[in-house]
């Protein structure tokens, strides 16, 4: 009576383990078919992009060949201009694909230590100093005056930080004004970024953390956009446990909030 006690005990737990490997493997397979999927709207998204810069290259280089002993300089170098521009999108374009890959698989080997916050992000702002000089931009800053520790992987949060100035900058007019405050918070450390530009519609606000995608195909200073900027930054701030956030009001500036945790 005993044996067969252990017996089906045994059969239980072992149809149990069944039960439970049958989900996990199911949970594993959901999860490759929804990478393939990424991976293939990645690639789609990719192609589509390039189809135009890659044909105007080829389409311009190939009229510079059939008629070069007719061209005049100010015409050849219009046709350059426009075959270094398609070329130095496409560059762009594959070094952001590689950056948004890399960071998609960050969570599996993401290293942090503690750094002076303060420090990060006046080393960012300082990369855009010629930029903001270009446009005539002026930079407020309202920061603590002691330093802030925080565990952070300090490169890559430097990378999103970058991206949301860049767009700051970006989508700025001459002669504007950009402010960035730090706010030491009981918990955390909230950083707001604050440009006068153009702005973002109410309709295209929900989306603009989505892969790929653009409110304007050219930004104020008639650069080409990508559209990955701010979904690397989200992705990067998600996994320090952070959030961001965004409020914009069309053609009124736009304002994007940045909320760190202290430990």
């Amino acid at each position: 009576m005993e044996i067969t006690k252990d017996k089906d005990k045994y059969i239980q737990e072992l149809e149990d383990k069944i039960v439970s490997l049958k989900f996990n493997l199911s949970n594993k397979d959901n999860e490759l078919k929804s990478i393939q999927k990424n991976h293939k709207k990645l690639l789609n998204k990719l192609v589509h992009n390039l189809k135009n810069p890659v044909g105007a290259i080829y389409s311009f280089s190939e009229m510079i060949l059939e008629d070069i002993e007719e061209y005049s300089t100010q015409k050849m170098v219009t046709h350059l201009n426009v075959i270094n521009s398609s070329a130095d999108f496409s560059i762009q374009l594959l070094n952001n694909v590689i950056n948004y890959s890399r960071v998609q698989a960050l969570e599996e080997n993401f290293e942090v230590k503690n750094y002076n916050y303060i420090e990060l992000i006046e080393d960012v702002i300082s990369d855009f100093y010629i930029a903001l000089q270009k446009k005539e931009i002026t930079l407020k800053k309202e920061f603590p005056k002691t330093e802030i520790i925080l565990p952070i992987n300090s490169v890559e949060l430097k990378s999103a930080l970058v991206n949301v100035i860049h767009n700051a900058i970006r989508y700025s007019p001459k002669n504007t004004t950009i402010e960035i405050s730090i706010k030491n918070n009981i918990d955390t450390i909230t950083t707001s970024i604050t440009d006068y530009g153009i702005g973002i519609s109410e309709t295209n606000l929900p989306l603009v953390f989505d892969d790929f995608f653009v409110v304007n195909t050219y930004s104020e200073d008639k650069e080409k956009c990508i559209g990955l900027g701010l979904t690397i930054a989200k992705k990067i701030i998600s996994i320090h446990n952070g959030t961001i956030t965004i409020e914009s009001s069309e053609n009124n500036g736009t304002t994007i909030q940045i909320e760190l945790p202290k430990r």
